[in-house]
């Protein structure tokens, strides 16, 4: 699957007339938290004006000594081109390259009456919301092996090999070479070694490994029929803080 521009929410873009009061239209940025505005004559864009533009045109000006009589310049006077411009059906990749030199681009939606705008910070949300489960599986493996470790702080991984010469899963050479169906098999056969780190019983602890392993397997291998974005997050919140709660309690205080 080729992710596109249109994978990126993008927002309406907001205009103000080029006729307008350039102080008006900093209030009107700074009120919304806009980092820019389109800019209009008759109803058609001719341009943007931005904080990095305004910026410019304000060093200008104190520079020639006419920062004073800004009350009553227009929008025109800080207007930068329309650019760039980009259709929803761009490869995602074209905006790490516009965003590098460009705080935003404008997205030219077929099936939207007005352009489009995508920032660089909706691009980072956007990575930051694709990024985060891996990372969080991650943490979450990671605490669960170092939960074996302590448990099992002579020779884990000939123990590993021993308990599933004989189970009906590949046998793992060593801890590095286990997976979500390796751990919650091992620690409910040798709960006793794992009971003082958890105040829930083995069950529990099982069941919460297998959902982990079951998000992580959609997530890696890209099947969504099962996948729901808001339980799926609130699952891995809430296994990560276990987790990481029942490694803080085997370091030393």
């Amino acid at each position: 699957m080729v992710r596109t521009v249109a994978d990126v929410p993008s927002y309406e873009l907001a205009s103000v007339d080029s006729q307008d009061n350039l102080i008006s239209a900093i209030e009107i940025m700074f009120e919304n938290d806009y980092s820019q505005l389109g800019v209009e004559r008759d109803g058609t864009l001719i341009g943007m004006v931005s904080y990095r533009s305004i910026s410019q045109v304000l060093s200008i000006l104190r520079k020639l000594g006419a920062d004073k009589n800004l009350p009553g310049r227009t929008v025109q006077i800080a207007i930068e081109d329309v650019e760039p411009v980009v259709e929803p059906t761009a490869d995602l990749v074209v905006l790490f390259d516009l965003l590098a030199e460009d705080p935003y681009v404008l997205v030219d939606d077929p099936d939207q009456e007005s352009l489009q705008i995508l920032t660089n910070y909706d691009l980072l949300h956007y990575l930051r919301d694709s990024i985060e489960p891996f990372l969080m599986i991650e943490d979450i493996e990671i605490a669960i092996r170092t939960l074996l470790e302590e448990a099992f702080p002579d020779d884990l991984d000939t123990e590993l090999q021993n308990f599933y010469e004989d189970k009906d899963i590949r046998t793992p050479e060593g801890l590095t070479d286990c997976s979500f169906g390796h751990y919650p098999q091992f620690m409910c056969q040798n709960w006793r070694q794992f009971e003082p780190y958890f105040e829930e019983n083995g069950d529990f602890v099982r069941r919460l490994i297998n959902e982990v392993g079951d998000i992580r397997n959609q997530i890696f291998h890209f099947r969504t029929e099962r996948h729901d974005p808001d339980v799926d997050e609130a699952l891995l919140d809430f296994a990560h803080s276990y987790f990481a709660d029942r490694i803080s309690r085997t370091q030393p205080s």
